[in-house]
């Protein structure tokens, strides 16, 4: 099974990323970047790694091509709107590609967000 987890560079996006290592292999991972430069947060894994951009259906397609399961993580926006158009994108993509979706989020985007400091000690 391959799988893509977007926003994998952010807090939440990493954490997932390193769990689900320890129940598939690396290579079975797609990590989706919004920006490049930060794709070497994971040059100790070996992962793929691809641009993707939610407002973008290029790089998301593209991202989700034959992957079989999308683990979506929002970005962090108080956007409303950029919010719906991004989750519109997301769905409109994995869709077409007949993929799954898992949606994770939380409310954990605010300046006291619980989870910034947050550390996860995997037993690999």
């Amino acid at each position: 099974m391959k799988y893509l987890i977007t926003g994998a560079t952010g807090n939440l996006g990493e954490k997932v990323t390193r769990w689900l290592r320890t129940m598939t292999p690396e290579t079975n991972i797609r990590v989706g970047i919004h920006n490049l430069k930060k794709a070497d947060k994971f040059s100790d894994l070996a992962v793929e790694k691809v641009k993707l951009d939610y407002f973008d259906l290029n790089t998301l397609k593209e991202a989700v091509a034959g992957v079989d399961l999308v683990i979506y993580i929002p970005s962090i926006t108080y956007n409303l709107q950029k919010r719906i158009t991004e989750f519109e994108n997301v769905l409109q993509v994995v869709k077409e590609a007949k993929s799954k979706l898992i949606f994770v989020s939380f409310f954990a985007d605010q300046e006291n967000n619980p989870f910034a400091d947050c550390k996860i000690k995997l037993n690999t």
